[in-house]
């Protein structure tokens, strides 16, 4: 040992004489759990082995009984002939900088665990509020499919019921995205797809709503504007946002519209209306979330303050640009930009869908159905739905009675719920294929709609998926497509 700092006393709180005395005392007070690292990196020191640089952290207890982390580098010093002569080393107290680190550690374990609940919160939450919903919007739809049985004021009233449920399904869903956008957990799925074709149908979605306030929608798309590279879900989520704002915030029988161009390989979609307008200082706020702001004319503001923020993060997520400005006139403009556009001549054509009938036929003529659902409303919504259509419905309640039955055959296909009360209905429906012979198709109806559910349930081995609240037209085609095959 021919020198030793005098800092080593100040950070071992021990003497140098006792070094100088024995060079290997001070691996004592090395703390139990890593002294066998520091000796074994004490001996590859003195065999000359610096291959792997030769820097150790590790802890002491000194005299005071404090315990510090040390990090400590040994070095060769080399002759001429690139000998071997010396080894020097430098040891520096990082006690502040381990204590810092296992404060982020934890802080990191803490917002792990505060965002692992927060997803089960909202995937319960979710869940919860899907279920009653199904059976208000189920019934709502079965009703408004036989409008013959209902008188004029009744009808009325089931509209309003059946606009507040999916008022309060665009609030569930909502809530969820902005979540999931804010977390960092939000997939575009980017594929090309016919904006021209969308924007023309885009109309449709508003239609009722617009026709209540009798509000004209001109459509001015230029007959360029075709495949977008996008999410197509996602951005026709944007452009519904901004055209039923327009409609809700216009007055009776004024105009909105969309128009539509290509420009530099760049998407512009304007969505504009003659309402109340915004006024210039709120026009940024307008896309924070929660913010709701009067009109130019202090209209009251409505709904959650959700949607404008949630349609600026699905732009932005495209690369694209979403602004507001005053229209040419009373109202607003907003202005939607997504790059990767082409160009092509399309007929610009609005053909409506047909609404879903509920067409009376003979119970069984279809085909044998099991319904697994533990709540009772529910199975009455899907038999409501079913029946008339012509399928022989059968329910059970539990998840090893409906694993049974559909073990037994007999059944065209099966609707599978996945909260039941005794397993799962995914354990159920592996129960049901593993019985050899059995190729019944198995489509998960259930609550849990969150992003990647459907790919979740599909991977355990469903056939198919139909998420609640029960769309009737949906699940109609779902189950005719399976069983033509």
């Amino acid at each position: 040992m021919i020198y030793i700092s005098p800092a080593y006393e100040k950070l071992w709180n021990r003497s140098c004489e006792s070094l100088y005395n024995d060079p290997d005392s001070w691996i004592d007070s090395v703390i139990k759990e890593d002294r066998e690292k520091v000796t074994a990196d004490n001996k590859k020191i003195r065999s000359n082995d610096f291959s792997d640089g030769n820097t150790l952290q590790y802890r002491i207890v000194r005299s005071d009984r404090t315990v510090r982390w040390i990090l400590s580098r040994s070095f060769p010093i080399r002759d001429g002939k690139g000998e071997v002569y010396r080894i020097a080393g430098i040891s520096s107290d990082i006690t502040e900088l381990k204590l810092l680190e296992e404060d982020l550690y934890n802080a990191k374990i803490t917002a792990e665990a505060a965002n692992k609940a927060k997803s089960i919160f909202l995937a319960n939450m979710s869940h919860e509020l899907r279920t009653p919903l199904n059976s208000i919007l189920g019934f709502s739809q079965v009703l408004e499919m036989e409008p013959d049985d209902l008188t004029e004021d009744q009808l009325e009233y089931l509209g309003y019921i059946k606009t507040s449920g999916y008022h309060l399904l665009e609030m569930v869903n909502d809530i969820l995205d902005l979540s999931k956008i804010e977390a960092g957990k939000f997939e575009i799925e980017k594929k090309p797809f016919s904006l021209g074709s969308m924007l023309s149908r885009l109309p449709l979605t508003i239609k009722s709503l617009a026709s209540k306030k009798k509000i004209k929608l001109e459509l001015n798309i230029s007959p360029e504007v075709d495949l977008v590279t996008a999410d197509e879900v996602r951005i026709k989520q944007v452009l519904y946002n901004l055209l039923s704002n327009a409609v809700k915030f216009t007055g009776s029988g004024k105009r909105i519209g969309i128009d539509a161009c290509v420009k530099d390989c760049t998407a512009i979609i304007e969505v504009w209306d003659e309402g109340i307008g915004i006024r210039e200082e709120d026009r940024d706020r307008v896309f924070e979330p929660f913010v709701q702001v009067g009109g130019a004319e202090s209209g009251k503001p409505e709904g959650t303050g959700l949607g404008l923020a949630i349609s600026r993060r699905l732009v932005n997520a495209h690369g694209g640009y979403i602004s507001v400005k005053a229209n040419n006139g009373p109202g607003s403009r907003f202005t939607v930009m997504l790059p990767g556009a082409t160009f092509s001549m399309m007929n610009q054509t609005i053909n409506e869908d047909p609404e879903p009938k509920l067409e009376k036929t003979e119970t069984g003529r279809r085909g044998n159905i099991l319904v697994v659902e533990d709540n009772e409303l529910n199975q009455r919504v899907i038999t409501s739905i079913l029946e008339p259509a012509g399928y022989r419905v059968h329910t059970e309640q539990f998840g090893k009675d409906g694993a049974k039955a559909g073990r037994e055959g007999g059944f065209d296909l099966i609707l599978m719920d996945i909260q039941l009360p005794d397993m799962s209905g995914v354990d159920a429906m592996k129960e049901i294929k593993g019985v050899s012979g059995i190729e019944t198709p198995v489509i998960a109806l259930t609550a849990y709609a969150m992003k990647g559910d459907e790919k979740k349930f599909l991977a355990e081995g469903f056939d198919g998926y139909i998420s609640k609240p029960i769309d009737v037209n949906n699940i109609l085609k779902t189950i005719e497509r399976f069983l033509k095959k």
